[in-house]
């Protein structure tokens, strides 16, 4: 089912980053989704060294090849065309373009070793934060201070969280999106909606 490019949604994503990549490869100014060669030409012109494809699923369709294997073997990312889903996975695509690679690698090794089916432990954890990943990112030399936090975050202490601890978010805690579903389920967004986050230690400065 085809869905209706609407350039306003993006005003609901409350990431930096990604206004940066929109503004930059003006998406906004878009009267439609855009195709599969111009999202490879953002890439490229982002990074000239992005080795991937994005490839409108259509003409993939005689690939019986699964999809994680498809990106791992051929460099080709089948992308659906007028579907928000993929356009945000490919946002995330440009953004962190050797987590996403690594992930399609893995699940590759483990389709290879293990069979397609049943998925993996591993490639169960890596579709989780795929689809709903949450960067927190914390200067090592903050760690320590940032201990309590991330505590009550492990035990699920939400007052502590977001009301005790709440100066921690954007002075010492920087969250930054990577699941590409939760980045879709923010143009309409609701009281409820979860991420699976992981802490990442960053240089200082």
């Amino acid at each position: 089912m085809r869905q209706v490019w609407e350039p306003a949604l993006f005003n609901n994503l409350p990431c930096k980053w990604l206004q940066k990549i929109i503004q930059q490869q003006n998406f906004s100014g878009l009267t439609s989704f855009p195709s599969a060669q111009l999202l490879t030409d953002s890439a490229l012109s982002m990074n000239s060294d992005f080795a991937y494809q994005f490839v409108a699923q259509y003409e993939d369709e005689e690939c019986d090849e699964y999809y994680e294997n498809r990106i791992a073997k051929y460099k080709h990312i089948p992308t659906r065309i007028d579907n928000w889903h993929d356009f945000m996975n490919a946002l995330i695509w440009l953004q962190f373009p050797q987590s996403k690679a690594l992930i399609s690698q893995l699940h590759a090794h483990d389709i290879a070793e293990f069979g397609l089916t049943p998925r993996t432990p591993r490639r169960d954890r890596l579709t989780h934060f795929d689809e709903c990943g949450l960067l927190l990112l914390v200067e090592e030399a903050n760690l320590q201070h940032c201990n309590k936090f991330f505590k009550a975050l492990c035990t699920h202490q939400w007052n502590v969280v977001f009301q005790q601890q709440r100066a921690q978010w954007h002075s010492y805690v920087h969250p930054c999106l990577f699941g590409h579903a939760t980045t879709e389920i923010l143009l309409h967004p609701f009281i409820g909606l979860t991420a699976k986050w992981l802490l990442v230690p960053v240089k200082n400065g």
